[in-house]
């Protein structure tokens, strides 16, 4: 029975894969808990593994702190204010705030948009824009998506009008993540409509506060205000930030898109699941029993837990590649993260049974009502991630790119 090789191994609830025994990595491990008991509260860490929400505050207080000890950026390079890590050091990190309930990054800045400034941007545009990226004071969001030009982002519609000095963009944007908090946005819009419709697209750099701009939210089946739509009014763009050469943005986001497939599979989040799955399993019901000790129960667990340490693998693999310009590798893994993130919500939810129905979703994102404490905010998340398999590309696309890339 496969639920015997649960005894042992997945009650622990750390991560599954153990990438190394290096001395060195596991002090290095230990730097990293004492200094997340530190930087951030127990009550913060209880609701983020309770899949509840840190606020803009929270959020921005964790990635200074993380930015003042130099462990902002373990993605970019050392002369960008990269950490210089090695991947097992790296991967020991994310583990590590995974596990230990601390805050998300706000992520389009570090994972998007400093890439690409790194890789495309000139060097007034990397002075100008990479600092404060890792310091924290610009937030950036991402408008790309459109009505009508999702997954096939190509067929975008937003214009930039050449004017004197620069551009003038009108059009709209939808599905834009934490527009409403963002200082910048990196903004696709078209600059020719000649030729074939992944010709002519340009990528510029927006002031949010530019006049002309409209935010709209967006509020999901969880509750949460995360997304927006935009729209731009005749919004000047000086000439200085264009990205990249005109009609050029398609080959960037070419190389760009594999890093937001990376982060959309968030094998730390699965990580974060994985744990809550194993807290209410072993939670005592009112009979005095507990969910675990069903034989079926631990078998799906570990289950899930083959598939975790396979995308853990996985993500080893790719985040060593220099270039992940339409890797399927990138893809892969998209498919396997979001998918898996999606059952790892669904297994809690069953396991919560009638206790994952209450929907009372002011008292169970109350972040001071101790009544609350345990709450746990799985039908929201589980809501939520429906999406998860339709960002960057709907999954059914991925599967496309690989097949072309590995049978063709």
């Amino acid at each position: 029975m496969m639920g015997a090789l649960y005894d042992g191994q997945v009650l622990e609830g750390g991560a599954v894969a153990d990438i190394s025994s290096d001395q060195d990595l596991q002090e290095f491990r230990s730097e990293v808990r004492r200094f997340v008991g530190d930087h951030v509260p127990e009550a913060l860490a209880r609701r983020i593994l309770l899949g509840k929400p840190a606020s803009k505050d929270e959020l921005l207080a964790w990635h200074r702190a993380l930015f003042e000890k130099g462990w902002i950026a373990p993605g970019w390079p050392v002369a960008f204010g990269g950490t210089g890590w090695d991947i097992s050091t790296r991967w020991a990190f994310e583990t590590e705030l995974a596990l230990l309930g601390a805050p998300p990054l706000i992520p389009m800045g570090l994972i998007t948009v400093g890439p690409v400034l790194i890789a495309y941007g000139n060097e007034a545009q990397q002075r100008q824009y990479l600092p404060r990226i890792l310091d924290g004071s610009d937030i950036w969001c991402q408008g790309f998506s459109e009505p009508g030009a999702g997954s096939d982002l190509a067929s975008l519609k937003c214009r930039a009008t050449r004017v004197d000095g620069g551009y003038r963009i009108d059009g709209t944007k939808i599905w834009t993540t934490q527009a409403h908090w963002s200082d910048k946005c990196l903004l696709l819009a078209r600059t020719d409509v000649r030729g074939k419709k992944q010709d002519g697209i340009s990528m510029f750099a927006v002031d949010m506060a530019s006049p002309g701009i409209d935010i709209r939210p967006i509020i999901t089946l969880d509750g949460l205000h995360v997304l927006n739509q935009l729209f731009f009014d005749d919004v000047f763009v000086p000439e200085g930030n264009l990205i990249g050469e005109e009609g050029c943005a398609w080959d960037i986001l070419k190389s760009n898109i594999g890093h937001e497939r990376i982060l959309v599979s968030s094998p730390g989040f699965a990580v974060t699941l994985r744990r809550r799955l194993l807290d209410v399993a072993q939670r005592t019901d009112r009979d005095g029993r507990r969910p675990i000790e069903n034989s079926r129960l631990r078998d799906r667990i570990v289950l899930l837990d083959v598939r975790l340490q396979a995308l853990q693998a996985t993500a080893l693999r790719v985040l060593d590649i220099p270039d992940l310009t339409v890797r399927p590798e990138a893809s892969l893994l998209k498919i396997r993260g979001t998918e898996l993130h999606q059952d790892y919500t669904r297994l809690i939810g069953e396991v919560l049974g009638t206790a994952s129905l209450p929907y009372d979703l002011e008292a169970m994102y109350s972040a001071t009502d101790e009544s609350n404490a345990r709450f746990d905010a799985i039908t929201p998340n589980y809501l939520f991630l429906r999406k998860a398999s339709i960002s960057a590309g709907t999954n059914e696309v991925q599967r496309d790119i690989i097949a072309k890339s590995v049978l063709s």
